[in-house]
């Protein structure tokens, strides 16, 4: 199950970053990614969580940034409090979440 979910979060990265269509992705897509993968993360144990869903996030701010500010309030919930208390215990455990987590913050930053 575990693969599954990372394959369809690279699938879904992927597609976001090479569409063409961006205004597609938003209209049809963004709201059915996002109810999907965002709750799974926040209700997932720590150990279950997938950095790749980060990777897809950046990817998402990065396409639409200023174009999401409906979505903001979803995603800072379910993805950044959670992947703090993650991060914070030690500096050893979740390496890659932390990477994943500081370019989410950039791409905030910078497009949003």
């Amino acid at each position: 199950m575990r693969f599954t979910k990372r394959e369809i979060l690279k699938f879904l990265k992927e597609l976001v970053m090479r569409s063409e269509n961006v205004p597609f992705i938003k209209a049809n897509l963004l709201s059915p990614i996002l109810d999907a993968v965002l709750v799974d993360y926040k209700l997932s144990h720590d150990v279950m969580r997938d950095e790749h869903l980060l990777a897809l996030i950046t990817v998402i701010v990065d396409r639409l940034g200023s174009e999401l500010d409906q979505e903001l309030d979803g995603i800072a919930d379910s993805v950044l409090s959670v992947t703090i208390d993650m991060i914070h215990r030690n500096f050893e455990d979740f390496a890659d979440h932390r990477v994943h987590f500081y370019f989410l913050l950039q791409k905030l930053v910078t497009k949003c």
